[in-house]
């Protein structure tokens, strides 16, 4: 038994976020609707996976879709935007430098071309924050719906 007074086989994600225990400490049993609901609440606990893991055993449904639901889990902690982030910023940046080139070979005023520079490295940067952002959310709402369609699930299961 841990100092929480929790022990590892027992502790489920309502208890954890009812206690103020970090998700680092204590493995997790997700296993009702309570649990369900309080993931679904505080989806949080799980950007970070617990070091022991985390088990997923409904009674009464279907392993596959409990695998499902465990992937979802571990992907939505892996969910970090970067992909996003990169990919944008390699857009914006390219564009950036298509047309700064554009704009030398125009032969404009090298002031201009100056401010065009340090308006792109602001909108490239501004724009690959917005994009891991919005990644970051885009995880965070699969995340929830996929717990709603697991909790309907859940209950529409005879025990």
């Amino acid at each position: 038994m841990s100092r929480s007074g929790f022990t590892p086989s027992n502790v489920s994600v309502a208890a954890v976020a009812g206690s103020g225990l970090s998700a680092k400490r204590v493995p997790f049993v997700i296993s009702t609707a309570d649990d369900l609901r309080a993931l679904t609440l505080s989806p949080k606990v799980f950007r970070r996976l617990p070091p022991n893991g985390f088990v997923v055993a409904f009674p009464g449904v279907d392993k596959r879709a409990q695998q499902a639901f465990r992937r979802e889990i571990e992907r939505y902690a892996r969910a970090c935007g970067c992909g996003a982030g990169a990919a944008t910023f390699l857009l914006c940046a390219a564009s950036l430098a298509v047309s700064v080139i554009l704009l030398m070979r125009s032969h404009q005023a090298w002031t201009s071309v100056i401010e065009v520079i340090v308006v792109g490295i602001f909108l490239v940067l501004l724009l690959t924050a917005a994009s891991k952002a919005l990644s970051i959310s885009l995880a965070g709402w699969r995340f929830r719906r996929r717990c709603t369609q697991m909790l309907d699930t859940l209950l529409a299961t005879p025990l």
